[in-house]
């Protein structure tokens, strides 16, 4: 049994499973991931994990062993995962994402490296051996190739990335990485993953295509469902609204309550994000912002977009007016640009739209 490496230092599997883990702790995150390693080694019939809130209250779901395993085996078969391939596991164990690594180390028996949560996971370590397998934020990704330990990415045979969207500029980053790297699309309720996008390479798709043994379909509002043995063949209700290509790929549009209706018209402000995207790496733009809808008098909502900080020049606002003008559609052109000073996150990093959207109100009143 290979011993864990956490934070750079080398503990024995068996102390773990014996239960001996409050005195290896050197923090309390740390001393959560070796309960949670302990747990899941004395085999429970469940798991209770917490949901991120990004599009609601967060809430505690009950997941079976099986369902977990059945998910282990369908990303090892798809990702061509081994025993004795290096792991790293740098996601926060709190939510399932980071509870999925350490079991997939666990039960496939890679070695398994963990590091803290944090923008660079390999700031603080040096690894002694390359990397099999790791999954990423879309932040953490973007920090660790803008630094000089990039070069520790190129020996994966699989990187995940998930937690939230890519920025167009982010994936067209991805072109000159080695390693294949795959935006995952996943919940809580579907045990991490259900489906993976090819981000880079020849392979690279511009739809999800989803994991052995699992259905999915459309509501009427074109909402993806899924069911899986991941779902206890249950039928799992996204609000991803989706164009099926076929019973095995689909493409996202965006989230059905992020929808804005606009004098009748119905946009999707994640299509307009990706054209502004655009926009942003010609201005040089560093700013995060999003789409989103006001109450409106007569239009129902109006379109706005909300930009995190106190300003930018103006002269740089006069350019993106006029770029917005001259490549958005009349119905998607933002009415309005509004400042935030700092954009409202769930624990993991998400933005909550309509948290800020409210708040925008409020100061309107």
């Amino acid at each position: 049994m290979h011993p864990i490496i956490l934070n750079g230092r080398s503990i024995p599997l068996e102390n773990i499973i014996r239960g001996q883990v409050s005195h290896l702790a050197q923090d309390p995150y740390e001393k959560k991931v070796l309960e949670f390693c302990s747990t899941w080694i004395k085999k429970p019939d469940f798991l209770q994990v917490s949901t991120s809130g990004s599009t609601g209250k967060p809430k505690t779901v009950n997941i079976s062993r099986e369902q977990i395993l059945f998910s282990v085996g369908a990303t090892q078969k798809k990702l061509k995962l081994q025993k004795d391939d290096h792991a790293l596991a740098c996601l926060d164990v709190e939510y399932i994402g980071g509870k999925m690594m350490l079991i997939r180390a666990l039960e496939i028996g890679m070695r398994l490296t963990i590091l803290s949560p944090a923008s660079d996971p390999f700031k603080e370590v040096m690894l002694e051996t390359p990397i099999d397998f790791i999954a990423l934020v879309p932040l953490q990704l973007h920090t660790i190739l803008e630094s000089v330990q990039r070069d520790l990415l190129d020996s994966c045979k699989a990187i995940l990335v998930g937690g939230a969207p890519l920025s167009l500029t982010l994936e067209k980053s991805l072109v000159n990485c080695r390693a294949p790297i795959y935006s995952a699309y996943g919940m809580t309720e579907t045990v991490s993953h259900i489906a993976l996008r090819r981000l880079n390479g020849p392979q690279q798709k511009d739809y999800f295509e989803i994991l052995e043994e699992a259905e999915i379909g459309v509501d009427e509002s074109q909402c993806l469902w899924v069911k899986s043995p991941v779902t206890n063949q249950q039928l799992v209700q996204t609000n991803d609204m989706v164009e099926l290509i076929d019973a095995q790929k689909f493409v996202w549009k965006g989230r059905k309550d992020h929808v804005i209706n606009s004098g009748g018209i119905k946009i999707h402000p994640e299509s307009i994000e990706k054209e502004l995207e655009e926009i942003w790496s010609e201005l040089d733009l560093e700013v995060r912002f999003f789409v989103g809808g006001l109450t409106h008098s007569t239009l129902g909502e109006k379109i706005c977009l909300i930009l995190e900080g106190t300003s930018i020049p103006q002269p740089i606002e006069e350019q993106l007016r006029y770029q917005m003008v001259s490549r958005l559609t009349k119905y998607e052109v933002p009415k309005s640009i509004f400042y935030v000073d700092r954009f409202i996150e769930t624990p993991t990093g998400k933005i909550k739209r309509k948290a800020i959207l409210e708040q925008i109100m409020v100061d309107r009143l």
